[in-house]
């Protein structure tokens, strides 16, 4: 807690030595939750309304990779400059937290990033409703926030998975009998 209150202190103040200082601590857990606890206080809105509108919504049918890359996709094209930068940075510390900011000597391998991204990212609503959902779909933007720096590599993932949900809802569509007599 002492670190993490560090951490948060070097956030707020704007400590112009901080990634010197998290790259010689490793604190990639610290570093993420002192980042939440500074979004909620200060109420900044990481994702477009819109990428928000998708996460919330009710997405039965539809991968999550298809919803993250839309998500991504969104962020790409109703973000720029500094909230640009700001949204790449948060979800590409999210990726590292998720792939590699957990383990010591004795523990076991639990991935908590979307649970605790969740009350950040989905500011004054109800964050918790449907949360197993959303933290899935929050595992695969994790996992594939590195497509923000290729919209060419983004948009083709996202043709593809769309491709993929358009095949398998062709294919189960149920045969109609010809009626031509």
């Amino acid at each position: 807690m002492d670190h993490l209150e560090r951490v948060y202190r070097k956030i707020e103040s704007g400590d112009e030595k901080l990634l010197n200082y998290l790259n010689e601590t490793s604190a990639p857990r610290e570093c993420a939750m002192a980042m939440h606890r500074f979004i909620r206080t200060y109420k900044i809105s990481i994702l477009p309304e819109r990428a928000l509108n998708l996460l919330c919504a009710r997405n039965e049918g539809i991968s999550k990779r298809l919803i993250a890359l839309d998500a991504l996709n969104l962020i790409q094209h109703e973000l720029d400059g500094a909230k640009l930068l700001f949204a790449r940075a948060y979800l590409q510390m999210m990726q590292q937290l998720t792939l590699r900011g957990y383990l010591t000597p004795n523990e076991i391998r639990i991935v908590i990033s979307p649970y605790l991204a969740v009350p950040a990212l989905f500011p004054g609503r109800n964050s918790m409703h449907n949360i197993a959902t959303k933290s899935a779909t929050l595992m695969e933007m994790f996992l594939i926030a590195h497509l923000l720096d290729d919209p060419a590599a983004l948009s083709a993932e996202l043709a593809l998975e769309t491709a993929k949900m358009l095949r398998r809802r062709r294919s189960n569509l149920p045969v109609q009998a010809s009626t031509s007599e």
